[in-house]
């Protein structure tokens, strides 16, 4: 089960313990989700040649329900399809990384290596602060599982952690719930990502 996929199976669990009322998904939702998951995951089985497992079934169910949901409550399906973490900020990396060398490029003068001049400075300061930070890093193991990470931790794992205004209550307390289950679950993946990184 990809990463996509246990969100999205931990998102409908998260509704369906919230929605005890039955106000957002009625037994009849629940039902059809169901049966419909068990025939897609039968049929998706037998076109790759392999047994029923359960992940296809949740997969499927997780699917089902979502898609109603987004069908009746249009915030929820934008907040459903969203994508995970800070996604934005590596697609403005690069259109930052592109003006900051165009500007640099147009302020140093193109004819003349000047070692005392801003650009050159600036790069050489950015790798002194980069360098020192993996030394402190390094040297202070306990800095890295003490309790000012746990923010950085969750908005990694989660993202902007805000529901959307206009939801049913129910849909909301169970949004707040998975919001707050998927930062617990997806911690240890989170900080694997941040050791391989570092």
């Amino acid at each position: 089960m990809n990463e996509q996929v246990a969100r999205n199976v931990v998102l409908v669990r998260s509704i369906e313990y919230a929605d005890v009322a039955h106000t957002v998904l009625s037994d009849d939702d629940r039902m059809y989700a169901t049966r419909s998951a068990r025939e897609l995951a039968a049929w998706q089985a037998a076109d790759s040649h392999i047994a029923v497992n359960q992940h296809h079934f949740l997969q499927q169910r997780a699917e089902q329900i979502l898609k109603r949901l987004g069908e009746r409550t249009p915030a929820f399906g934008a907040f459903a399809r969203r994508a995970p973490g800070m996604s934005g900020i590596w697609i403005a990396l690069p259109f930052l990384a592109f003006l900051l060398g165009a500007a640099l490029d147009r302020i140093a003068d193109p004819h003349r290596v000047d070692l005392l001049s801003a650009p050159l400075l600036a790069i050489v300061g950015w790798n002194l602060f980069v360098y020192l930070g993996l030394l402190v890093w390094a040297i202070v193991p306990a800095a890295r599982r003490g309790k000012s990470g746990v923010p950085l931790l969750r908005r990694l794992s989660v993202g902007k952690a805000v529901a959307p205004r206009k939801l049913p209550t129910a849909l909301a307390e169970g949004v707040a719930h998975y919001l707050a289950d998927w930062a617990v679950l997806s911690e240890p993946l989170t900080r694997a990502r941040l050791a391989r990184t570092f």
